[in-house]
């Protein structure tokens, strides 16, 4: 596929985007209002209110500047998932195009990315979308024919991991173990499938940049609820024994003005 495939792609998406926006422009699914009201504290001046551990913040702190401006919130939450789900579909089409398939089939897959990610950028506010972005991210880098073999490449897969970390949590587990098998996997061949030296540096330059992209939001979040936190929406809220326990209704609100959910 060339960029005027890529371009028609993104006319469809955009276009229907328009169109279908009039029918979901007040859609919001209930994980939305936790991450609202994080940027309203945030707008508000209450900082401390507004660190988490449940919701990833970057999705609420891209928002708060809009609302310090006195944009209709949630009209442009959808208006950004909106932007989101285009920089995925541009994403999504050069990280397809690393893998040579036909043009057919590229091609019905790019409509079926189109379709999907129009229905999440309606429907899933915040988190999915701008999740799914850097996480093509990273896929292209690693996909890229120099992965492996200079340490810009697998710095940047580590720097983009770390970010986002901030939209979900389980992603700094995901890149944690997934980042050295890739390098381990781009250097095999020379290696002779052995663990040397150079994957060993590469690897720890990798993790050193993730665990230094996270480490401001994991050291806050650890101020903030006094015991090691890297945030709810990971395998330890799943593992842990309150996750079984019977569901309220209803959550007495933490503070003044907040949410119930939050």
């Amino acid at each position: 596929m060339k960029s005027k495939h890529l371009l028609f792609f993104l006319t469809i998406y955009t276009s229907f985007f328009f169109i279908l926006f009039p029918g979901y422009r007040y859609v919001i699914h209930p994980d939305s209002t936790g991450y609202l009201s994080v940027a309203e504290q945030l707008a508000e001046g209450n900082f401390h209110n507004s660190i988490n551990g449940i919701w990833g913040p970057l999705g609420s702190w891209i928002l708060t500047p809009f609302i310090k401006l006195n944009f209709d919130e949630i009209l442009t939450t959808k208006y950004l998932n909106g932007f989101y789900g285009f920089l995925s579909l541009i994403a999504f089409f050069y990280l397809l195009k690393k893998f040579k398939v036909r043009f057919f089939i590229e091609t019905a897959i790019m409509i079926g990315a189109v379709l999907l990610i129009l229905q999440f950028s309606f429907n899933r506010l915040f988190d999915d979308l701008l999740h799914l972005l850097f996480m093509l991210l990273y896929l292209n880098i690693i996909c890229s024919k120099k992965f492996g073999t200079t340490y810009k490449a697998i710095v940047l897969a580590g720097f983009i991991g770390g970010i986002a970390f901030y939209v979900k949590s389980y992603a700094f587990y995901f890149i944690l173990i997934h980042l050295p098998i890739v390098i381990y996997l781009s250097g095999r061949k020379n290696s002779k499938n052995k663990i040397t030296l150079s994957f060993l540096k590469k690897t720890f330059a990798g993790i050193i940049v993730l665990f230094v992209t996270v480490s401001f939001w994991i050291i806050t979040l650890n101020l903030k609820y006094g015991h090691f936190i890297l945030g709810q929406q990971n395998i330890t809220g799943s593992l842990s024994p309150a996750y079984n326990q019977p569901r309220v209704v209803f959550y007495q609100p933490p503070f003044a003005n907040a949410y119930s959910i939050l």
